[in-house]
């Protein structure tokens, strides 16, 4: 029984891998979905996190995450994946369990502004990218705290997206497909 439990795990996370390095690979083909491609990749980890855990799903993001900065032509992207949309699936499952709602909801904003710090640090210094707030300039000096205030409720958009995204596959996908509950 455990072969096949293990055959499984690496099965899955062959699948999932494929299919999230597929999806990171097309922003070289439709280079303005640079950043939903990245969050769809991340979302199919969710899979793995309800079927098998935590743990494997980390493998799982550590060797996408890898891959992605070989085979993705976009390297923003690769970094968007591993800093924040790659990692969070994993976290939010342990984040969600938090009782108290305020609580979850500010460690996500603050796990979120660490992460898209990081990005914007990293993109700056390291791939070069110094044009990021191009067509930005009306907001002048408050450029930076506007954008982190949106793009956090966007964030929170894209968590709920998950949670909504978990909950079809649990209770529609896997038992009417895969036959499982």
């Amino acid at each position: 029984m455990e072969s096949k439990n293990a055959s499984y795990k690496v099965a899955l996370g062959g699948v999932i891998s494929s299919m999230s390095l597929f999806v990171m690979f097309l922003t070289s083909i439709l280079p303005a979905f640079y950043i939903a491609f990245p969050m769809l990749a991340g979302g199919l980890l969710l899979v793995i996190v309800s079927d098998i855990g935590e743990g494997w799903a980390f493998v799982t993001y550590v060797g996408i995450g890898l891959l992605s900065l070989f085979i993705t032509p976009d390297k923003e992207a690769a970094l968007m994946f591993i800093l924040l949309f790659g990692h969070y699936p994993i976290l939010k499952q342990r984040i969600d369990r938090i009782k108290t709602a305020a609580i979850r909801v500010l460690l996500k904003i603050a796990v979120y502004n660490v992460c898209i710090v990081a990005i914007f640090k990293l993109s700056m210094f390291i791939l070069g990218i110094d044009d990021m707030f191009v067509g930005f300039e009306f907001l002048g000096k408050y450029v930076v705290p506007v954008l982190l205030i949106v793009t956090t409720f966007v964030f929170l958009a894209y968590d709920k997206i998950l949670s909504a995204y978990m909950f079809i596959y649990k209770d529609y996908f896997k038992p009417r497909f895969l036959g499982k509950r």
